[in-house]
């Protein structure tokens, strides 16, 4: 058979469907202009940017953002951060420190029980993000809890006793100060609204928030907080408890109705209202506070002194 289509001069039938190779044809290569030797006294050509590489562009820019990442939040740049939103759990020592140990693993903010760690985008800057933060106003710090530093990897919070004694001399978690707590009289319902409210005074546990005597302008007796600093350990329960927020319409109303009670305030100088009455500020480095011991009651020694 395969005989016979030779002999007829056709293709045999494997060769029926074999496809065809064309050949391109070659196309001559571009001219390139002759490359001529400088003149004398005629500077020679800057080299263009153009010929480095995409590897060198790119090595360029990460190495860029690398150093912005490493320099930010120091000196002066730590300074522009935003005092109430930088708030650090307690043992994290200074903003320096805890953001060249951390490495933003969220086992923290994953067995905070209360959940005021939350990870931070920008607040911290470039260098701190998805690293933990204090959001107050999901929630507070707990006043004998230390979860944080039992699970925290590197160490970069510091494990330490919860709570101190009368003759403890270091730092215990219940006398660190991570921020400070500051009252804005201008926002407070008592002196406001002339209303009756302690809540801030009732969730303070190192008792820095209490009441003292004052006379509203409806001529009653209330009682308006006073906040010691002294005593302050910023854990930010009083901030949390604080019934004065901006989400009504009537607060949004007065929030820029700003009567200058205050010189020193801030706020007072940009023509702007407080958010809350007590707005809770960090402190870097951490401190130490002044924890204040009650003495104990002493259980009566015999029925004498209950006769009834």
């Amino acid at each position: 058979m395969r005989g016979e289509y030779a002999t007829a001069g056709l293709p045999g039938p494997a060769n029926w469907f074999r496809p065809k190779k064309r050949r391109l044809p070659r196309l001559p290569l571009p001219l390139l202009p002759p490359r001529f030797p400088p003149l004398p006294g005629v500077p020679a050509a800057v080299p263009s940017i153009a010929g480095s590489s995409r590897r060198q562009f790119l090595e360029a820019t990460a190495a860029g953002l690398a150093t912005a990442a490493l320099s930010g939040c120091r000196g002066d740049a730590a300074r522009k951060l935003d005092p109430t939103q930088c708030v650090l759990p307690p043992g994290a020592g200074s903003l320096e420190r805890f953001l060249d140990i951390c490495t933003g693993c969220q086992m923290c903010v994953a067995n905070c029980p209360t959940h005021v760690l939350q990870p931070s985008y920008l607040q911290l800057g470039l260098k701190g993000f998805m690293k933990p933060r204090m959001d107050f106003a999901t929630k507070y710090c707990l006043y004998d809890c230390h979860r944080c530093a039992e699970v925290c990897p590197t160490g970069a919070i510091r494990r330490m006793p919860v709570t101190a004694e009368r003759d403890t001399e270091g730092i215990t978690k219940d006398t660190t100060r991570i921020a400070v707590a500051r009252f804005y009289v201008c926002r407070c319902l008592v002196a406001r609204e002339d209303m009756d409210c302690g809540a801030c005074t009732e969730h303070c546990p190192t008792k820095a928030l209490y009441t003292v005597p004052y006379i509203g302008r409806d001529g009653q007796e209330h009682r308006l907080p006073r906040l010691d600093p002294s005593l302050c350990i910023g854990c930010g329960a009083c901030e949390h408890a604080c019934p004065v927020t901006a989400e009504r319409p009537e607060e949004r109303e007065r929030r820029n109705s700003c009567d200058l009670c205050e010189e020193k305030c801030e706020f007072g100088r940009r023509r702007e209202m407080p958010p809350r009455a007590l707005v809770v500020r960090a402190v870097n480095p951490q401190q130490k506070a002044v924890k204040k011991f009650e003495d104990k009651a002493v259980d009566p020694v015999g029925d004498a002194d209950f006769p009834f």
